[in-house]
């Protein structure tokens, strides 16, 4: 069995790649790594099965060890594209009839443009008629998933402050009601009063 140096540093590149992204989806939320941590131990496994091998050519294991090196790179790639986007869209449910979502996050409207467009692009690439390739599925999600990381963690800040001009909107609300109420008290209490003396 010849071990081809390059080869191996190759795979071991890609695995190094594979790992950081791994991590870097892992300190989003671990469950939602769980496909690429599968992919990285069958790099493990089809690694250890052409060193166990007494074929004279590995080559085939080691192919098979880099395609699920990079499955690894594109799952977590899209698992964070997904994570991302549903943190925009419960964000948006969440605050749908606040006013004051632009009174603090000034680029709002910009920013759900940009979100907009990342997920146009990102299903123009799923839904072509040819087979899209896992490759050119990252291609258009790696773009964008640093430009979604950024806007989740603006309306993750913004959230605290929604919520006290949400609460303090709601209070004015109340408290403009009961006034309203003692007004309409009042005058019922002086009509009355008139209306008694009046027939008096």
């Amino acid at each position: 069995m010849d071990i081809d140096k390059d080869r191996l540093k190759e795979l071991s590149d890609l695995f190094a790649e594979a790992e950081a992204k791994v991590k870097e989806v892992e300190e989003i939320d671990g469950d939602i790594v769980v496909p690429s941590i599968n992919e990285l131990r069958y790099v493990g496994y089809h690694l250890i099965r052409a060193l166990a091998s007494e074929h004279p050519s590995i080559e085939p294991e080691l192919n098979k060890a880099a395609d699920h090196a990079r499955r690894a790179i594109y799952d977590a790639a899209e698992a964070q594209v997904i994570f991302f986007l549903e943190k925009v869209k419960s964000f948006q449910e969440r605050h749908r009839k606040a006013a004051s979502v632009t009174d603090v996050v000034s680029d709002y409207l910009g920013l759900m443009q940009q979100v907009e467009q990342a997920k146009k692009q990102i299903s123009e690439t799923r839904q072509r008629e040819l087979p899209v390739s896992r490759s050119e599925y990252y291609q258009q999600c790696e773009p964008h998933i640093q430009a979604l990381k950024k806007i989740v963690t603006q309306l993750d800040l913004a959230e605290p402050e929604i919520a006290k001009k949400e609460r303090k909107s709601a209070q004015n609300f109340v408290l403009t009601v009961a006034a309203a109420v003692a007004g309409l008290i009042g005058a019922s209490s002086t009509i009355a009063a008139l209306i008694y003396q009046a027939s008096s």
